[in-house]
């Protein structure tokens, strides 16, 4: 019995878009890997600065800070890796998850922090600011940057193939 080439033209399209799907996850796991990385190094040019420039409140205040900005951005990290091959509602459970966990530790550390006088406020939400913000906006450029490959089937109407 002869294969059927609509059979074999599927099972095809189905690799080529498997292979997309997995390039496009390595980069998004590159982009979010070098933007924590950039927002790290961001984070101990301020703790530097805070050494040189402050006391130790000051420094205290930076590394609490840097903590806090590796609370929000590590999950995201992390959800990337374990979520890449769930379902949609799996990975929205994951995000939302990961969200409320951060936000709650986020939320309970500054908490406990105002009536510490040995914390400088200032520098926590610099070291927090820098280090939560900047991988977020160097990660949507480098996902920007980088052509994310939509592969259509043939026949699926007039769908564009990117």
């Amino acid at each position: 019995m002869t294969p059927d080439p609509a059979v074999a033209e599927l099972a095809a399209i189905r690799a080529r878009s498997q292979e997309a799907a997995d390039a496009n996850d390595r980069r998004l796991v590159r982009a979010l890997r070098l933007a924590i990385g950039a927002g790290i190094a961001l984070d101990l040019v301020v703790i530097a600065a805070a050494l040189l420039l402050g006391d130790r409140a000051d420094l205290l205040g930076a590394l609490v800070g840097t903590g806090a900005a590796l609370v929000v951005t590590l999950p995201t990290l992390l959800t990337a890796h374990l979520g890449r091959r769930l379902g949609p509602a799996g990975m929205a459970g994951l995000v939302m998850g990961a969200w409320l966990v951060k936000m709650i530790v986020l939320i309970v550390v500054l908490v406990l922090l105002p009536g510490e006088a040995t914390v400088s406020r200032p520098w926590l939400g610099i070291a927090l600011l820098v280090g939560a913000v900047a991988p977020a906006v160097i990660e949507a450029w480098l996902m920007t940057r980088s052509r994310a490959r939509i592969e259509a089937a043939p026949g699926a109407g007039n769908a564009p193939r990117i």
